[in-house]
């Protein structure tokens, strides 16, 4: 079996569900494995799909901050638990959107970049961030609808873009859901 862990915490993703205990610098810790699907395929309550949009706000900031600080995500990730009200916010959801975009940034860009009518470096980089966390959930979170995704970038992009930046937003995710999700699309008309 493999474990992958995450540099600010961990998130395990095993089957079947089982637990675990590994000592390290910081003594023994001990977790509860949960399998993927129990993480992420199952239907969300009210409060849990708030929770991920409070995680999509965090991660706009978070990402906006790696873009113009070129600061690691795992320093992000840390000072945004430190400093900052993470009340009611899916914090694994945000360690994963906070840590794997960039990771996959040149990946989602690439993507992004047939979408678009304009150079990715023309880009406001609050657009940015909400662009590259629609491209990750359309292109990696399949279990995420794709309507969902487009509806929370246009949301994202009112709540911190620019005055029409929403509008924008809703076309490049639309076209790039045509491409990623063409299978989930066409099923649904």
């Amino acid at each position: 079996m493999r474990y992958r862990f995450a540099s600010v915490s961990w998130v395990i993703l095993i089957l079947p569900a089982s637990s675990l205990t590994l000592k390290s610098c910081c003594g023994v810790v001990s977790f509860t494995l949960i399998d993927y699907e129990t993480l992420f395929l199952q239907p969300m309550s009210g409060n849990a799909n708030r929770a991920r949009v409070r995680a999509r706000r965090c991660a706009v900031q978070a990402l906006y901050q790696w873009q113009l600080g070129g600061q690691e995500p795992a320093e992000i990730m840390t000072e945004f638990q430190r400093d900052r009200e993470f009340k009611k916010v899916d914090v694994a959801y945000f360690e994963t959107l906070a840590g794997m975009i960039p990771e996959h940034a040149a990946e989602l860009d690439e993507k992004l970049k047939n979408a678009i009518d304009r150079d990715l470096d023309k880009l406001d980089p609050v657009e940015h961030a909400v662009l590259l966390i629609g491209a990750y959930e359309l292109a990696h979170c399949p279990q995420i609808p794709w309507r969902v995704v487009i509806n929370e970038g246009v949301e994202l992009s009112k709540m911190f873009g620019a005055e029409e930046a929403h509008k924008f937003v809703n076309g490049t995710l639309d076209k790039l859901a045509r491409t990623l999700r063409a299978t989930e699309i066409a099923e649904a008309t």
